[in-house]
């Protein structure tokens, strides 16, 4: 097998979802997922260090 067929990845027949009019993509879905991980994180994190944790989900909107 030729070290450039290795180096090739195809890409996925299916970008995302139709959900009623709208079709989501997946990449865009994990982008609304990693963020809002973020702040829920983060809203821990500060609340555990003595922080107000509305603070961090104002700041985020």
């Amino acid at each position: 097998m030729p070290t450039h067929a290795l180096a090739f990845i195809p890409s996925p027949p299916v970008s995302g979802v139709h959900l009623g009019p709208l079709f989501v993509h997946f990449y865009g879905l994990m982008y609304v997922i990693g963020i809002a991980l973020a702040i829920y994180i983060t809203r821990r994190r500060w609340g555990a260090v003595g922080g107000d944790p509305d603070l961090v989900q104002t700041i985020a909107l």
